[in-house]
């Protein structure tokens, strides 16, 4: 006679359990809770008290504000955009240097030398005439509408030179000038220092046909007299320019986080929490400021998205998430950016934003020199994830 084997009563437990875990990860997660649903549609884009998407610094550096329906009905702004398309805002990184665009004369540059070395060209921009070697063009750094550099004295803040120039010279000296020295090593008490002096000549092609688009960050010290000029002549072995025109003449702060941020809570009414992992797509409707090259605003040329971690009230860039066009254009176009593999913490108080999205109209992942003053248009940004 066999004796049937006995299976004890814990195995069949862990067997039993095993085998209904098994069925679990067999059926599949459903996701439709996500389709097609707009993570930041509770917080619309909008200048509000206090604003949900937010502009760094209170300093004159960033400038976010709804676009006037006046201004919209002048532009016919509003063609082109979905019919359930929100409201337009500008978003402009400012330039610092007054009149750059020089639409408005030729200050607050003067010559030194007779005065005809700097005429206005009609079609907005500054001709410049050298005749001797002496002879340059400046404007004092005070001017530069910077209100904040006030209380700045012990920070070191950096700064972007740029402009575009057409020259027939193949260099032309860029330094900074405290009428003392030349070099801007020795600098007057509660004056200005470029501590890694602008040195460096920017090289031209001569008898360039197109414009020239040159940048030269600095690092500056920022007394509260703002002594000091910065100025353009000729290297003393180079012989005098003949002809030089400028425009667009920019200084932008460059070593502050510039954008439109929205912290995005993990969870809010209405709308799923916030999943790690997958897929985030973000989308925004943007097209050219329509008037850039009036009032010293420039049109902004790139656009860039990007998704970071939050710690409380700390940002930290994810990983390979920024994303840029290069090439805004006249008309309203959706730019849209994927993002994955994002991760995060769950945080313990679920009303807080483990992530948060930064908008910059100029490139935000690029080298210094490729960072810009601009002013663009957006409309209707949206956030959705799939799990792919």
């Amino acid at each position: 006679m066999k004796r049937i084997a006995r299976v004890p009563a814990v195995l069949l437990t862990v067997i039993s359990v095993l085998l209904l875990a098994t069925c679990d990860l067999l059926v599949p997660v459903d996701w439709s809770d996500y389709v097609d649903v707009n993570l930041i549609a509770t917080t619309p884009l909008a200048v509000a008290t206090p604003p949900t998407w937010r502009a760094d610094w209170d300093a004159p550096y960033i400038l976010f504000e709804s676009v006037p329906q006046a201004e919209i009905d002048a532009h016919a702004l509003e063609a082109g955009l979905p019919d359930d398309a929100g409201p337009i805002h500008r978003l402009e990184i400012l330039n610092l240097m007054p009149n750059g665009t020089f639409d408005a004369g030729t200050a607050p540059w003067y010559a030194v030398g007779p005065a005809g070395i700097i005429t206005h060209d009609p079609a907005g921009f500054m001709d410049i005439d050298f005749d001797e070697r002496e002879n340059r063009v400046e404007f004092a750094i005070s001017d530069l509408l910077d209100a904040a550099l006030a209380n700045e004295a012990e920070t070191r803040p950096v700064y972007l030179f740029r402009t575009m120039m057409n020259s027939v010279t193949a260099a032309i000296r860029l330094e900074y000038y405290d009428g003392e020295t030349v070099n801007g090593d020795e600098v007057a008490p509660d004056g200005w220092r470029f501590d890694t002096p602008l040195a460096g000549d920017w090289e031209l092609f001569p008898d360039a046909f197109d414009p020239v688009d040159l940048s030269v960050p600095a690092t500056v010290f920022a007394a509260r007299t703002g002594a000091g000029v910065f100025s353009i002549g000729t290297r003393g072995d180079d012989p005098p320019v003949q002809t030089m025109a400028i425009d667009d003449f920019r200084v932008i702060r460059s070593d502050l986080p510039l954008g439109l941020r929205l912290a995005v809570p993990y969870i809010e009414p209405d709308r799923p929490e916030l999943p790690r992992g997958g897929t985030y797509t973000f989308r925004v409707w943007a097209r050219i400021d329509p008037t850039a090259g009036t009032a010293n605003r420039i049109g902004a040329r790139s656009l860039s998205a990007t998704i970071t971690t939050r710690v409380g009230e700390r940002s930290f860039p994810i990983g390979a998430s920024s994303w840029e066009v290069n090439e805004i254009t006249d008309d309203w176009v959706e730019y849209v950016a994927t993002f994955t593999g994002i991760s995060f913490t769950r945080p313990v108080d679920t009303t807080e934003a483990p992530i948060e999205i930064v908008i910059t109209p100029t490139n935000a992942g690029a080298e210094l020199q490729d960072l810009d003053a601009g002013s663009l248009l957006i409309s209707s940004p949206s956030l959705e994830w799939s799990p792919r």
